[in-house]
């Protein structure tokens, strides 16, 4: 009478389809993601910033020049 139990262990050393397609999903996703800022800074136009002056933000308070 045999008792003992064997166990075979099976070990795979490829990656399999679904995990390649999963690995180059987030590598172009990322690419992608990365690429945003640059193509927003580098298109678009250009705004002149405008400074308020004092007298303008006096002019908030309802506070008139002399």
């Amino acid at each position: 009478m045999n008792t003992q139990e064997q166990v075979k262990i099976v070990i795979k050393d490829s990656i399999q389809p679904n995990q390649m397609i999963l690995i180059l999903l987030v590598a172009l996703a990322s690419l992608g993601l990365g690429l945003v800022p640059l193509v927003y800074g580098l298109g678009g136009s250009k705004t002149e910033v405008t400074v308020p002056t004092e007298a303008g933000l006096w002019h908030v308070l309802g506070e008139k020049n002399q």
